[in-house]
């Protein structure tokens, strides 16, 4: 009885320093960092604005630019992410994020074509397009990946990055590249 006490002490000690010394070994030698996100392009190429009826066509380019500052970790974006456009709360148009693997130290572009028809209330749709017609359209654009970090050749957990951005556009019409402006900036990791 006393061996087997002893037998299981030993090793769920050596498990404990096992995790423990695991822990160090990420937070201290491999230190992973956030990347960090950054809207870098919005184009327009279809914007169709029905005021009287509230219907919204956009055929939207979003440019995402993530840049990996980790000289040990990688990032395998996978399948399933996506990228929304928002007025006011109300999505607009969405498209799907490339699945790729990111190097450590290095910078993705990813290129995503957001298409949507929606149905907004008719006072929104005549806000929309007053918006439009100044020049400056407050719009969301929120990112959603699952993505795995890598060290080496070993995918580690999976976890989901959200990103939101609040932007002031202006220039949001067919065939122009519009201008942003970011207000506000938020990720956050849903483990």
């Amino acid at each position: 009885m006393g061996c087997c006490i002893c037998c299981s002490c030993t090793l769920f000690l050596l498990f404990l320093l096992m995790a423990v010394a695991s822990f160090l070994y990420i937070s201290l030698v491999i230190n992973p960092v956030m990347p960090t996100y950054k809207v870098e392009h919005f184009g327009v190429t279809a914007l169709d604005i029905n005021p009287k009826d509230g219907s919204v066509a956009a055929e939207l380019a979003v440019t995402v630019r993530a840049e990996n500052p980790n000289k040990k970790v990688g990032v395998r974006y996978k399948e399933g992410g996506w990228v929304a456009v928002a007025y006011h709360g109300v999505a607009l148009c969405s498209g799907q994020l490339p699945a790729l693997y990111q190097e450590p130290q290095s910078v993705a572009v990813m290129r995503v074509s957001l298409k949507g028809r929606e149905k907004l209330e008719v006072g929104m749709a005549a806000a929309l397009q007053r918006d439009q017609s100044t020049g400056s359209v407050p719009l969301d654009v929120t990112v959603r990946a699952p993505v795995a970090l890598r060290v080496g050749e070993v995918d580690l957990r999976e976890v989901v990055v959200k990103a939101v951005w609040d932007l002031e556009v202006e220039g949001l019409s067919p065939g122009k590249n519009a201008s942003i402006k970011v207000k506000d900036y938020k990720v956050n990791l849903d483990l």
